[in-house]
């Protein structure tokens, strides 16, 4: 699975919307550039909720990879609030253990393993704890995980037209799900029949947020690349849940949807 980096100044605005570290934001990446494969574990108490992205399976990282994904927990644990760390050399094998508490949300933990490949196996664990609690909109987001259950679709051409209530749009991790309906003019060559449109699911291309001064609004951006066109989404999520969606591509008119994002699918 490979996610295109985000900018510098993307990721310090993702971490003063979401309180997310950018550092730990730039070690993800990097390990999902390297095959890693992203999976989410929630944890619900009363008051708080915690999150946790764990990382693993990796056999193929040679020693200067593992040395990079180390220089950068060595800088985190410089401010962190508390670290650990383990290195053990002896009889041919290799085992290093880091475990940093970021501060009162966050702790991150590494494991590398070296195999008798000569491959390190590498186990990764992101801990984030917030105090929103399992229904909220920011949590929903924090995680890339929702769904906007979509009512109605602005068209180019033909108006404003209400839909029904089987069309959405969902975020999973990295993943997009898109499931909307089209009316415009579409450039799409006939060898590609049938036109998949606005249906399907795909790994994202780029992703990042803003939340704009003086709004009650999360302005989310996705590009997504399918085998027809290429296509950016725009989504206002206010705080009651209520979306706005803008759909851009190079062969297809422009289109918007009106609709609700859900924090019942966990």
């Amino acid at each position: 699975m490979t996610t295109t980096a985000y900018g510098q100044s993307q990721r310090e605005n993702d971490a003063k919307v979401l309180g997310v570290n950018p550092r730990v934001e730039q070690l993800e990446d990097y390990l999902r550039q390297k095959g890693m494969e992203l999976v989410y574990d929630r944890y619900y108490t009363e008051k708080k909720s915690k999150l946790t992205h764990t990382m693993c399976g990796i056999k193929t990282m040679n020693d200067k990879e593992v040395d990079s994904i180390c220089s950068v927990i060595n800088d985190l644990s410089k401010n962190a609030m508390e670290s650990h760390m383990y290195e053990y050399h002896q009889n041919g094998t290799d085992t290093i253990d880091y475990v940093l508490t970021l501060n009162d949300m966050e702790e991150v933990e590494f494991e590398a393993n070296r195999v008798e490949s000569g491959g390190m196996f590498i186990c990764y664990c992101h801990t984030y704890w917030t105090e929103s609690d399992k229904g909220s909109v920011a949590v929903a987001i924090a995680e890339r995980h929702w769904r906007i259950d979509i009512n109605t679709m602005n068209t180019m051409r033909y108006g404003s037209r209400m839909v029904t209530p089987d069309f959405y749009l969902e975020l999973r991790g990295d993943t997009l799900r898109s499931y909307l309906p089209y009316m415009g003019q579409a450039q799409v060559s006939t060898t590609l029949a049938p036109a998949i449109g606005l249906n399907f699911e795909k790994v994202v291309m780029r992703y990042w947020l803003e939340k704009p001064k003086s709004k009650k609004y999360v302005q989310l951006y996705i590009d997504v690349k399918t085998r027809e066109d290429i296509y950016n989404y725009v989504i206002d999520v206010y705080d009651d849940g209520k979306a706005f969606i803008r759909v851009r591509s190079m062969n297809r008119d422009p289109i918007s949807f009106d609709g609700t994002l859900s924090t019942e699918m966990y």
